[in-house]
């Protein structure tokens, strides 16, 4: 994920292919998605549409049963969605990625990062305040929790 994070597409393609080489050996469902996940994100940092779209297409294939994996699918098919220029899409993805918790300020550790990443694209003024809310909810917690 600090490929995917830095925008380095060469630390990320390494690091998930090992991720991949694990998996073969565990057979972890949940690493399957990760992994597939990450693959998706690789193609979008790389604006390789076709790629993201076969990897997330079997993302979504996997069963997921936690929450922090059912967010990363979502919010990897709100960049999708963004790459796209599918407004409509990327706010109904954001929303529920937001409500993948029972908390908004509980989120998966990339998603942060994420967030940060799609608050450089355009979005409708009510989707952007979503956005702008859920960030600053997130580091706020975060502050109350350190102090």
């Amino acid at each position: 994920m600090v490929g995917i994070d830095c925008d380095d597409a060469q630390m990320a393609a390494y690091h998930i292919d090992r991720m991949v080489d694990i998996n073969k050996k565990t057979l972890d469902r949940s690493s399957e998605l990760e992994s597939l996940l990450l693959r998706t994100q690789l193609a979008l940092l790389r604006h390789d549409a076709k790629s993201a779209v076969e990897s997330l297409t079997r993302a979504r294939r996997v069963a997921i049963v936690e929450p922090e994996l059912k967010q990363h699918l979502l919010l990897t098919d709100t960049w999708l969605a963004l790459e796209q220029n599918d407004a409509q899409r990327s706010n109904e993805k954001l929303s529920a990625a937001a409500s993948a918790f029972r908390e908004i300020h509980v989120v998966g550790e990339h998603t942060p990062q994420l967030l940060a990443r799609f608050s450089r694209y355009h979005w409708s003024e009510e989707a952007r305040s979503e956005l702008e809310t859920w960030r600053s909810t997130i580091v706020e917690k975060s502050r109350r929790i350190k102090d």
